[in-house]
């Protein structure tokens, strides 16, 4: 429910014309509002913790990758230097 449904139910809420039953009525309709809106708090930040982990695994391989590549520029380089000196 978006938040105009749930200030429509206030409103139906406050209009003593309707009487006791569509109160009760109103306030069980914002609890399960309020509730479905819990639920997906608690989703949305499950999803943000799994994409945080996701970015961290990413820069964690990004990293590795890099280490890798300065690595093979030096043996690579190491291995050039070594020809020209005693090749």
């Amino acid at each position: 429910m978006g938040g105009s449904d749930l200030f429509g139910i206030l409103r139906c809420a406050q209009d003593d014309s309707k009487g006791e039953d569509s109160t009760a009525e109103a306030t069980a309709q914002a609890e399960d509002s309020m509730a479905q809106s819990i639920d997906l708090t608690a989703q949305a930040n499950d999803s943000m913790a799994e994409a945080d982990d996701l970015m961290a695994r990413a820069d964690a391989r990004r990293e590795r990758a890099r280490q890798l590549r300065d690595r093979g520029f030096l043996r690579l380089l190491f291995l050039v230097g070594y020809v020209l000196v005693w090749g």
